[in-house]
C-alpha cells in the first residue's frame, strides 16, 4: 500500500474543522487562529526555538477549489518563484470531499477522507478491514464503542453549531458586519445555547472585549429566549 500522510505527529499542535459550506473569510479566520495558537505557545522567558508546528486541517463537505481536481491541498509559507519555502511552522491541509476518487487510490490519506463521507457501519467496518494495521481501525473501533445516546449528543452539538454558523452569515450578510449588529448575534447566540467556543469566535471576530460578553451574557439572560 502506498504510503500518504497528512502530517507527521511529532511537537506539533493541530486544529481540525469541517466546513459544510463556503464561509465569508474564511481563509482570514483560518489564519488568525493559527497565529493564535503559535502565540499561545509563548510566555514569558521561552525561546522562539520552544515554538511548535501548528496545523489546520480543513475537511470540505463542498469543492472550495473548483478548478482543479485534486482532493488534498497543502499550504505553507512558500516562494514559488525560488522553490524556497520559508519555514515550516506553519501548515494548512484541506480534503475537499466531493472530489474523493471512488475508487481507493492506495493511500491512507484517501482512506481517512473516505472515513469522513461513510454512514453506516457495514461501511466503517469495510473500511477497517481494508486498512487493518492503521489508526483507520482504532477509530473505527472507537467509534463503535460510542453508545447510542453519544453519537445522538455528538450529532446534536455538530448540528447546533452548525446552524448558529448559519445564522451568523445571514445576520452578518444583512447587518453588514455593523458592531451593534455583531453584539446582537453574540447575544442571539447566548440565548440560542450556543456553544462557548463558538462565542468566543464570535466575540474574537467582532471585536468584543471579555467584560462586554460577559454585560451581553447578563442582558441575555435578563432578556431571556427569542
Amino acid at each position: 500500500m502506498q504510503e500518504e500522510t497528512l502530517i507527521s505527529f511529532e511537537l506539533i499542535s493541530v486544529s481540525i474543522e469541517i466546513q459544510m459550506q463556503p464561509k465569508s473569510d474564511f481563509a482570514k479566520r483560518v489564519s488568525f487562529y493559527q497565529a493564535k495558537m503559535i502565540t499561545e505557545q509563548v510566555s514569558k522567558g521561552s525561546e522562539y526555538s520552544d515554538i511548535q508546528k501548528v496545523v489546520s486541517i480543513i475537511i470540505a463537505d463542498y469543492k472550495m477549489f473548483p478548478d482543479d481536481g485534486h482532493y488534498h491541498s497543502r499550504f505553507t509559507m512558500y516562494d514559488p518563484a525560488n522553490g524556497r519555502e520559508f519555514s515550516e511552522v506553519q501548515e494548512i491541509h484541506v480534503l475537499e470531499l466531493p472530489k474523493l476518487p471512488e475508487k481507493d487510490d492506495g493511500t491512507e490519506l484517501w482512506a481517512w477522507a473516505k472515513f469522513f463521507t461513510l454512514i453506516s457501519r457495514k461501511e466503517f467496518d469495510m473500511l477497517a478491514e481494508m486498512y487493518p494495521a492503521t489508526e483507520i481501525k482504532q477509530a473505527v473501533a472507537v467509534l463503535a464503542e460510542l453508545s447510542e445516546d453519544e453519537r445522538t449528543r455528538m450529532l446534536m452539538e455538530a448540528r447546533q453549531i452548525y446552524e448558529v454558523d448559519k445564522r451568523m452569515e445571514r445576520d452578518f450578510v444583512r447587518r453588514e458586519g455593523r458592531a451593534e449588529g455583531m453584539e446582537e448575534m453574540l447575544v442571539s447566540a447566548i440565548q440560542n445555547d450556543a456553544p462557548l467556543p463558538v462565542i468566543e469566535a464570535m466575540r474574537q471576530s467582532a471585536g468584543v472585549t471579555e467584560s462586554r460578553l460577559a454585560e451581553l451574557m447578563a442582558l441575555a439572560k435578563k432578556t431571556g429566549s427569542p
